[in-house]
């Protein structure tokens, strides 16, 4: 008999001894939200804790991206079914995406280069899903502070609207008033000239 095949630390180091039952439907749903072999992973239960939490985070940013772009959506167009609609959309865009990018991640038996290259398009993605996420809470947060710099904004506005049809209004008078005078001289002018010629018709009578 093999001492080696029957040694406890072999049996305990074996792949048989990670066996377990049947796993939940919850976890299975995570896995698969992971992109993980479900078949394969449920032989080891050392490594299921983990894709479950990789899949609880890839559900979570669905669920915030359609969180945030239904509001973002809302807010512009003010449509609710409309706003569900997009939302469902852009958060099943943005877990695919994800999801694909954590399932093809792979740690052991890659260089480190090529592991950076692979990380590159995920960090890109989690750029998208930040700003996605944070601009429509960030506009949401500042509300009020953006209603008063709009409404200042509004005033002065306002007020340079204001000024101007001042200015436009003063420049009408003043070219109004240079009108009148001239108009004025030029009636003076005439009624001296018919003065003169009144004088030099009455002296020639």
């Amino acid at each position: 008999m093999n001492p080696q095949a029957s040694s406890p630390e072999k049996e305990a180091l074996s792949y048989a001894s990670f066996e377990s039952g049947k796993p939940a439907k919850g976890n299975r749903f995570l896995w698969w939200c992971a992109g993980a072999q479900q078949a394969v992973l449920a032989r080891f239960p050392s490594e299921q804790t983990k894709y479950s939490g990789l899949g609880g985070v890839v559900l979570a940013t669905f669920a915030l991206a359609a969180l945030s772009s239904g509001y973002a959506f809302y807010t512009v167009f003010g449509n609710l079914w409309w706003s569900c609609l997009f939302a469902l959309l852009w958060g099943a865009i943005i877990f695919n995406l994800d999801r694909f990018l954590v399932s093809t991640m792979r740690k052991y038996g890659v260089s480190r280069q090529k592991q950076v290259l692979m990380a590159l398009p995920r960090f890109c993605l989690a750029l998208l899903i930040g700003l996605t996420i944070a601009r429509p809470l960030e506009l949401k947060l500042f509300e009020k502070e953006i209603t008063v710099k709009m409404e200042e904004a509004l005033h002065n506005k306002m007020l340079q609207h204001d000024s101007l049809l001042h200015l436009q209004s003063k420049v009408a008078t003043d070219g109004a008033k240079t009108e009148r005078e001239r108009l004025q001289v030029r009636k003076t002018a005439i009624e001296d000239s018919l003065a003169r010629l009144q004088a030099a018709f009455l002296q020639e009578a």
